[in-house]
């Protein structure tokens, strides 16, 4: 079995409002993650400190038990709300979501602590897949005052995927893998679902 977990604690300055609200291509890019992966997880939950904003989504919601302590603190309490060992975890500001690639990794996740892409020189730390039984690793990192995604590597069994290991052309990872923080980057979104682009 396996779990998805969306982190939505990002303060989102540089785009100047909520990302997980922003309207793409008709619903808001928080429903529309959850709408692609729920048929496919059985477990759906959410990472946020501000819970009632994302009441109407249904979902098991917990907040940082490190506030303020970045991503790692967000994937350390999106594995402890996880039911499953497998947790899928990606940002609330990438609006072309792939079922099929998350299932994917948690395939590859097999004998491996964590699977996490490296597509174009980039290492995708929140489009990954962990184990729940990773998070003692990231309390220890936070605990130890450190607050990167690499000092959690250094302790587990990492697989870094690369693109055609997911069945990806180099376009359809620059869009799967893409996240919106500035203006410019939501208007480069739009675009794309205006050219009607399919996500895999």
């Amino acid at each position: 079995m396996r779990s998805a977990c969306i982190l939505s604690g990002g303060k989102s300055s540089r785009m100047g409002r909520n990302k997980a609200f922003l309207p793409v291509a008709g619903l808001p890019n928080i429903r529309r993650i959850v709408e692609t992966l729920r048929p496919h997880f059985p477990d759906v939950c959410l990472v946020t400190n501000d819970p009632e904003a994302y009441e109407d989504l249904g979902l098991p919601m917990t907040r940082d038990r490190y506030p303020g302590q970045g991503p790692v603190a967000g994937v350390h309490a999106g594995l402890l709300l996880a039911r499953f060992d497998r947790v899928f975890v990606v940002a609330n500001d990438m609006p072309f979501v792939s079922a099929e690639v998350a299932l994917r990794l948690v395939e590859l996740s097999e004998g491996y602590d964590a699977a996490v892409p490296e597509v174009g020189g980039q290492v995708h730390t929140l489009y990954a897949v962990y184990r729940k039984e990773t998070a003692p690793h990231f309390e220890a990192v936070l605990l130890e005052g450190r607050r990167r995604m690499v000092d959690v590597y250094e302790r587990i069994r990492v697989r870094y995927v690369r693109a055609e290991e997911l069945g990806l052309t180099p376009e359809e990872a620059e869009r799967i893998f893409f996240n919106m923080n500035t203006p410019e980057e939501y208007a480069r979104a739009l675009a794309w679902t205006e050219e009607g682009e399919v996500q895999k």
